[in-house]
Parts: structure tokens; C-alpha cells; sequence
């Protein structure tokens, strides 16, 4: 296969898609992950690698409102400590 191809959907091979094996990579990155930082944020997006590269996000209102509130806990913890 030619690196300018998209890929095959993995389905047909047997295997789930991304948007299918999404669920647990999130709940494995939560588990393994999540505690080793002060914040931790996953932003939940569905996008292709064929042209013209469609992207958008799962909940744009729910990742607008996360990302707010951890800048601002972030900005919060900044004003404290310094």
C-alpha cells in the first residue's frame, strides 16, 4: 500500500474501528494515565486520513465547556502558587 493511500477500514479485516476500540482506549488512558497529572483531558474528535481531511468534534459544547474549566482550575493553582 502507497503511504499516500488512505487506509482500509479495519473492519473488513476483522478487526474493530477506532471509533469502536475508542471507548476502552479512553478508560485505559483514564486508568493508567490521568493520575500522573494535575489535569487530564481527553478530547473526543472523529477524523479521516483521506483528502479532504474531515474533522470534527463528538461533543463540541461538552469539550468547550472541559477545556474552559480546566483553564481555569489551571489558572486558578497558577495565582496561588506564584
Amino acid at each position: 500500500m502507497r503511504a499516500t493511500a488512505p487506509f482500509p477500514p479495519r473492519e473488513k479485516a476483522g478487526f474493530y474501528t477506532l471509533i469502536q476500540e475508542a471507548p476502552e482506549a479512553e478508560r485505559r488512558l483514564r486508568a493508567a494515565a490521568a493520575a500522573e497529572f494535575d489535569e487530564f483531558l481527553v478530547l473526543r474528535f472523529t477524523a479521516t486520513n483521506a483528502p479532504p481531511y474531515p474533522f470534527h468534534w463528538v461533543d463540541y459544547h461538552e469539550t468547550r465547556l472541559d477545556y474552559a474549566a480546566i483553564l481555569s482550575r489551571i489558572s486558578a493553582r497558577y495565582q496561588q502558587r506564584f
